[in-house]
């Protein structure tokens, strides 16, 4: 989750709330659908493990808690630690995952060597791209293909997507 300076204390609250929204749609439980999160700026930030919650709402509470970094925004950072933390996640299931950010990037690395990790022990990526100032070309070397990123044009149309993103990410295991 972006939580840079540039993302705002308001629109910080409605990233967390498309979250909690998209953790529930996914089916998230402790014998279903397992997710941590991670907020990123200048680094990222582990939030909560995908073993330290056993319920949705325990998951919401530690959302609900997340800090906002409030400084630059590095992806490749963000990437990079969720390739480690995907690196320890359960065999045999599907690793997703899912970037929201909101603008330009500040890394020292491309996007697709942050990503290569990802894509080396299989993870599947998908993209929330806030804002009209994102280089989609750069976001595009994360993802497999074009529909994986999910624009919107500003943090107050993230609910238009609430419906469609988590079904896309179902389909895209073929279920």
């Amino acid at each position: 989750m972006d939580s840079s300076s540039g993302v705002g204390v308001e629109n910080y609250r409605r990233q967390k709330n498309f979250i909690k929204v998209i953790a529930k749609a996914l089916n998230l439980g402790e014998q279903a659908t397992r997710a941590c999160l991670v907020v990123y700026s200048d680094t990222a930030r582990l939030v909560t493990r995908f073993d330290s919650h056993k319920t949705l709402r325990q998951f919401e509470s530690a959302v609900d808690r997340a800090p906002y970094l409030r400084r630059t925004r590095r992806v490749d950072k963000a990437l990079e630690y969720a390739a480690s933390l995907l690196r320890r996640a359960r065999r045999g299931v599907p690793k997703v995952t899912v970037l929201i950010t909101s603008g330009r990037r500040a890394s020292a690395n491309p996007l697709d060597v942050a990503s290569k990790p990802l894509k080396t022990i299989g993870a599947k990526s998908f993209i929330v791209a806030i804002g009209n100032a994102l280089d989609i070309r750069e976001l595009r070397l994360v993802v497999d293909k074009d529909s994986d990123i999910f624009r919107v044009p500003y943090f107050i149309f993230l609910p238009r997507i609430e419906g469609s993103f988590p079904k896309h990410i179902i389909s895209s295991f073929g279920k």
